[in-house]
């Protein structure tokens, strides 16, 4: 939410974050349960107030990775899905491997798409090491592109989000390659910080050239 100045009082401490250049506020789990199949949310700040409405999209019911448990070395990766119509996903996704020195290295793949499938190229998997898969989210609400206009009225300019993560819980492991010497059976070291919610709306505030870097 965007407000003409940053002096605003808000009462309902648990539920919002202040960052550079705008507010979040989130609902907690409670909300995101299946009987909510639509919602009507406002905001009342000291400064206005800003009103929205969403339905809660479609539950993933089927995902298709372009391998098996395996990827050659250089050789791409896609993965589509189906059974959500929702205005787009949350991809969370992260390759690591062992350097020469013994070192775990990581490349984030998590991305915001409104396309039903994710393509990476096979020049991203030039070391021998893993692909975890974490989930798919389907998301209600704008694109997080530059420019694009808010869905909430009133007193500012507000995105407003509804997020469905059922089915889209993967867990998934893809050796590339020769793998590492660390057995599948022990948990991959996650870059620190990884699956934060937090990390979600931070991204898509950033893609929406609302936050202030």
């Amino acid at each position: 939410m965007i407000f003409e100045n940053d002096t605003a009082v808000f009462t309902d401490e648990p539920f919002w974050r202040t960052y550079l250049g705008y507010a979040s506020f989130t609902t907690g789990d409670s909300l995101f349960a299946s009987e909510f199949g639509s919602v009507t949310t406002e905001v009342s700040t000291s400064l206005g107030s800003l009103q929205g409405s969403l339905d809660l999209p479609d539950t993933l019911d089927t995902v298709v990775f372009s391998c098996g448990d395996t990827l050659e070395l250089e050789q791409s990766l896609t993965v589509s899905w189906s059974g959500s119509e929702a205005d787009l996903y949350a991809f969370y996704s992260y390759y690591n491997w062992l350097d020469t020195v013994g070192m775990w290295q990581y490349e984030y793949l998590d991305t915001f798409i409104t396309a039903d499938s994710v393509v990476f190229e096979g020049s991203r998997f030039a070391h021998d090491g893993i692909v975890y898969v974490w989930k798919i989210d389907a998301i209600n609400g704008p694109p997080p592109y530059p420019g694009v206009s808010g869905n909430m009225s009133g007193s500012g300019a507000g995105y407003l989000y509804y997020v469905n993560g059922s089915g889209g819980d993967l867990n998934r492991y893809i050796v590339v390659g020769a793998g590492t010497p660390v057995s599948l059976s022990r948990i991959v070291p996650e870059p620190c910080g990884m699956f934060r919610e937090s990390d979600l709306w931070t991204g898509m505030a950033e893609r929406l050239g609302i936050a202030v870097k």
